[in-house]
């Protein structure tokens, strides 16, 4: 017995043997992807606050150009283009050079900045394909060109509300201008502008009063107005006891 034992003792341990010599290449390929997962995810975090402090100083200076612009002041020289940013610090360039085009010295400036704000646009939606808010952007800037950027600032618009139907800033923008646009539009974002538009009022109240003046005066008026009762038919303050 003991020799049986004994035997039976090796063969396990002959067994654990060539049981780890061939679990350990599988652990070497585990640890390999351990360490290219953390430092893909090292330099995503990188990159994310990197942007992240980009776009907070980017937003501090919109902010303070259109504080400026409000009250009629020059608000100086547009920042230097510069393409090798993040996507987020980008269309916060592209904003800027947009906010510069009331203050254009001359048609030869609106063009430039124009350009400018476009290829910025552009740049942001390479490295970030199908953002809305990037789409909103070019529809605004296209819509600045008149009757020479009205398909494309059409087509960005439909682009804006696929890649992103709600909108907090670009809202009331947007809805005035699909409203305006609205029989060039297709069914689904005329459906997508009703929509919002009943968004954004429940979300700013105070916007209620002018969204419906500018929908009233639009073909849009009776799809809104049939959206916004079934809605409405389902708040709190409107069901029976």
């Amino acid at each position: 017995m003991p020799p049986i034992i004994a035997r039976a003792n090796r063969n396990h341990a002959g067994a654990a043997s060539i049981a780890g010599s061939r679990a350990a290449p599988a652990r070497y390929l585990a640890i390999v992807a351990l360490v290219v997962v953390g430092i893909g995810a090292a330099s995503s975090v990188y990159e994310l606050r990197r942007e992240h402090a980009i776009a907070t100083a980017q937003e501090q200076l919109l902010a303070s150009v259109q504080f400026t612009a409000r009250r009629g002041l020059p608000i100086g020289p547009p920042p230097p283009l510069n393409l090798a940013q993040p996507p987020r610090a980008l269309l916060l360039d592209a904003q800027l050079y947009l906010n510069q085009v009331p203050f254009a010295q001359d048609a030869a400036d609106k063009r430039r900045l124009l350009s400018m704000a476009q290829r910025t646009i552009a740049a942001a939606l390479a490295g970030r394909p199908g953002w809305g808010e990037a789409e909103a952007l070019e529809a605004y800037l296209q819509s600045l060109k008149g009757s020479e950027g009205k398909v494309a600032a059409q087509r960005a618009l439909v682009r804006s509300y696929d890649h992103m139907p709600y909108m907090r800033e670009a809202a009331a923008w947007r809805i005035r201008y699909g409203l305006a646009q609205w029989g060039a539009l297709p069914d689904a974002t005329q459906r997508r502008i009703v929509d919002e538009a009943i968004w954004f009022v429940r979300l700013r109240p105070e916007q209620r009063d002018s969204i419906f003046a500018a929908v009233r005066a639009t073909p849009a008026y009776f799809p809104f107005m049939l959206r916004w009762r079934t809605v409405r038919a389902f708040d709190a303050d409107r069901l029976p006891n």
